[in-house]
């Protein structure tokens, strides 16, 4: 989305590339067939934005991972957790990304562990995800998160701690809105602080 007004297509080709190998590497994780892409490298090493060009094909996948037949979430969240542990950040992220959708509070913890993931994709799907279940507790986890040096984190900070009509949130948002180094951040801290969505 984010090359799609360029004039060259060159780009957009392959993160579409991208988008096809990060399918398929989820697919193969999950025990489904992968289709051919041809023998292109992982998608571990590209930028965020095209990690984030993947459809949403592959969280679908993790939500319904343990949900067939009636299984129990906990059984979902016992592959949701082997996912964490896995070498791709991608994989990572989708399952911290799917974890929001649950509500028990195996999953709150999970998410709060992949907060400390060394890869910013997975910090900020994190970030996210924990907004979604998040309770007057969790401010100072996010707060934690203020100066993150990524900016794809900082930007889910600033919408989660909208969330929150708490002293400490808003200081935090309006610190992001004046003095952070990048003009996504620095909107979505504003939009939040007038309790707009980001």
């Amino acid at each position: 989305m984010a090359l799609i007004s360029q004039d060259s297509f060159e780009a957009l080709d392959e993160l579409i590339e991208a988008a096809k190998r990060m399918d398929n590497e989820l697919r193969e994780y999950m025990g489904e067939p992968s289709s051919v892409v041809g023998n292109e490298p992982s998608v571990d090493g590209e930028s965020l934005s095209t990690q984030n060009a993947a459809s949403t094909d592959e969280t679908e996948a993790f939500k319904s991972a343990g949900a067939v037949d009636g299984v129990s979430q906990e059984v979902a969240i016992q592959k949701l957790r082997e996912a964490l542990q896995h070498a791709s950040p991608n994989v990572r992220g989708c399952a911290a990304n799917a974890l929001g959708d649950f509500t028990i509070p195996s999953a709150r913890n999970l998410l709060i562990e992949s907060l400390r993931d060394e890869h910013e994709y997975v910090r900020s799907k994190a970030v996210s995800s924990l907004a979604r279940m998040a309770t007057s507790e969790d401010v100072r986890e996010f707060l934690a998160f203020v100066n993150d040096p990524s900016e794809e984190v900082r930007y889910a900070v600033a919408n989660a701690l909208g969330k929150f009509d708490d002293k400490q949130a808003k200081s935090a948002l309006k610190q992001l809105s004046e003095k952070d180094k990048s003009r996504d951040v620095k909107r979505a801290a504003r939009q939040a602080l007038e309790g707009k969505p980001g």
